[in-house]
C-alpha cells in the first residue's frame, strides 16, 4: 500500500469477539475533532464478498461503528481484511489523496478533498501470548518491550528536536507524571513506563522510562504514553 501523510492518533479499530469464523469490532473517530465522512470495506461472507458502508459525518465522539466481518483462512491464523478512509479537509492531511472505490458510492465533490486510506489485519483468533511472572498486566505489544529503546535515547531525540528535556521532563505535573507504569509497564519489574515519541529523524519509536522522563511527551502533540502502535511503524495496522 501507497505511504500516506495523515498520522492516526490512535487504532480505531478495538475487538469486541472473536471466532474461528468472524470477527466482531468497532471502529473509532482517533481524531479529535469530527471528519466528514468514513468508509469502511470488509468481508460480509465466507466467500470473500465485500460490501462497503459510510458514516457522514463521523463525530468525534460518537458511539463507535461496530461491524462483524468474515474471516479468511490463512496460512497461520485467520483474519479479516478492513480497509478504511477517512475524508476531510482539515485533519487529513493534504497530500493524501487516495480514491474511494465506486462500489463505496463516494459523495462526487467539485474540488477533491484530503482522503487517506488505511489498512487493517483484524485476526479472528486472538495473538495475545499468556502473561509470564506474577501479576497478569501485559504491554500492548507483545515484542514492544524487547524493541523499547532507554531513557538515554529518548533525552538525545528530544534535545536534538529543540525540546527542552531539563524543563519538562524532570517537572511533575498534578496528579503525577505523564504517563503510568500500571498502564504501560516496561524494565526490570515493570517499574518504568513505555512512550511513544515522534522523531523528525527516526520518526515514532517506542522509549522505556522513569515515569518523571514521560513528562516531556505532555508538551509534544504527536507523542503518546505506551508502546507505538498502528500505522506509526507501518500503515498495516494487526489487531
Amino acid at each position: 500500500m501507497l505511504d500516506v501523510s495523515t498520522v492516526l492518533p490512535f487504532n480505531p479499530i478495538t475487538i469486541v469477539s472473536q471466532d474461528d469464523e468472524t470477527v466482531t469490532f468497532t471502529i473509532s473517530n482517533p481524531f479529535s475533532e469530527d471528519v466528514l465522512s468514513v468508509y469502511y470495506q470488509y468481508a460480509t461472507a465466507a466467500t470473500g464478498d465485500v460490501k462497503c458502508y459510510s458514516e457522514s459525518p463521523f463525530a468525534s465522539c460518537p458511539e463507535p461503528i461496530e461491524v462483524t466481518a468474515n474471516c479468511l483462512t490463512g496460512p497461520a491464523k485467520s483474519l479479516a481484511i478492513v480497509d478504511i478512509w477517512f475524508v476531510d479537509p482539515t485533519v487529513i492531511d493534504s497530500s493524501d489523496n487516495m480514491t474511494i472505490p465506486i462500489c463505496c458510492e463516494p459523495e462526487v465533490e467539485q474540488t477533491p478533498i484530503p482522503t487517506v486510506h488505511y489498512t487493517f489485519k483484524v485476526y479472528c483468533e486472538s495473538k495475545c501470548e499468556e502473561s509470564t511472572g506474577t501479576g497478569d498486566r501485559r504491554t500492548l505489544s507483545g515484542h514492544a518491550e524487547r524493541t523499547s529503546k532507554s531513557a538515554v535515547d529518548l533525552e538525545r531525540v528530544a534535545r536534538d528536536d529543540g525540546i527542552s528535556f531539563d524543563q519538562h521532563a524532570k517537572a511533575k505535573i498534578r496528579e503525577g507524571h505523564f504517563c503510568s507504569s500500571l498502564d504501560y509497564p516496561c524494565g526490570e519489574k515493570d517499574s518504568m513506563v513505555n512512550v511513544c515519541h515522534y522523531s523528525s529523524k527516526e520518526g515514532y519509536q517506542t522509549y522505556c522510562v522513569p515515569e518523571s522522563d514521560s513528562d516531556v511527551i505532555a508538551y509534544v502533540p504527536k507523542d503518546y504514553c505506551g508502546p507505538c502502535v498502528g500505522g506509526y511503524q507501518s500503515k498495516t495496522f494487526r489487531n
